[in-house]
């Protein structure tokens, strides 16, 4: 059996918004990695909840999540501004909220073991568009060619 939160930290859940749709930008990964690197937390996970929001759950102290939020807003500017992502400027990150403290705890993965569960997924994703060519990326495709001229003419 996985090793999940026995309600001793309590969870915290913050929204990510974008204007622009940010659940096919590789978002969750991103956050993931850095839940992880950032090594605060052993239990959580991301979420997509609709094409523009996307929600963190972390088990912690508040100050870790402010914390890490702090952190986590650099990286996303640095990894928008660097262009070698497609994640969209001006993520707005909300404000912790705990989760309520009932008799039945909302119950965390280990953050590697979503990590893992993640990876399958991106990895099914990517399968889907080797085997249906670069045409089903759409406009994905036409943007990532966009910014690798931009980025090679630059340096």
């Amino acid at each position: 059996m996985p090793d999940k939160i026995k309600g001793t930290d309590p969870v915290f859940s913050v929204l990510l918004r974008s204007k622009q749709k940010i659940t096919d930008v590789g978002l969750r990964v991103i956050v993931t990695s850095f839940l992880i690197d950032d090594g605060r937390f052993k239990h959580g996970k991301v979420e997509n909840i609709s094409e523009k929001e996307v929600k963190i759950f972390v088990d912690g102290t508040e100050d870790d999540v402010k914390s890490m939020l702090d952190k986590l807003k650099t990286k996303l500017d640095k990894s928008s501004e660097s262009g070698m992502f497609l994640i969209p400027k001006a993520i707005e990150i909300g404000e912790p909220q705990v989760i309520g403290t009932n008799p039945h705890p909302m119950q965390l993965p280990r953050l590697t073991d979503f990590a893992q569960s993640l990876m399958l997924e991106q990895t099914g994703k990517g399968v889907y568009v080797m085997s249906n060519g670069f045409n089903s990326l759409g406009q994905k495709f036409d943007n990532m060619t966009d910014i690798l001229k931009r980025y090679l003419e630059e340096h």
